[in-house]
């Protein structure tokens, strides 16, 4: 039996299903448990002051900090967010979420998650919060291993507002 649905419901991740930022938390720990270097962490902070004080442009800021995932195999990222989310982000989900989903399931929406972070980030969020589907950063893949670079365009910005209005094209009911 096909789920009918009457509307669309979305939520953004950080700031609004979690009270942290998912990257910030993906960071740390990355760093802690050894994937990350001191050199990329630096370079990550530095890139994060140039952002937040809008002194480079965004999405190159964005691609330069995914420049730490180049090499790593594709199941290990997967694994590790999986891992993240369950010692972490899943304790930073705001308790007000799960009813305000459930009221919007239970009103025939479909449930999307909408976000900047990456794909591997979102998936078990989405999964713990039984969303029907995520609009997200995708990050490239070539033989298995991210080459840091984005699949298409990262969902940041204007990219955001394109995605979810691509999203609504296809899925409005």
């Amino acid at each position: 039996m096909v789920k009918r649905t009457s509307y669309l419901a979305f939520f953004d991740l950080d700031g609004t299903i979690l009270s942290s930022n998912s990257g910030k938390i993906l960071v740390r720990r990355a760093y802690k448990d050894g994937l990350m270097s001191k050199k990329e962490l630096a370079y990550g902070i530095y890139l994060s002051l140039l952002n937040r004080f809008n002194l480079r442009n965004p999405a190159r800021i964005i691609e330069k900090m995914a420049q730490w995932v180049v090499g790593l195999p594709e199941n290990e990222l997967v694994d590790f967010s999986r891992y993240v989310f369950d010692n972490e982000l899943k304790f930073s989900i705001r308790e007000e979420i799960q009813p305000e989903i459930e009221y919007h399931r239970k009103n025939a929406a479909k449930i999307v998650m909408l976000s900047s972070a990456v794909e591997s980030i979102c998936q078990p969020i989405a999964e713990y919060l039984e969303m029907d589907d995520i609009i997200s950063s995708k990050l490239e893949i070539n033989n298995g291993t991210y080459t840091g670079k984005p699949q298409g365009k990262f969902c940041f910005g204007m990219e955001k507002l394109h995605q979810l209005r691509e999203f609504r094209l296809q899925h409005s009911p």
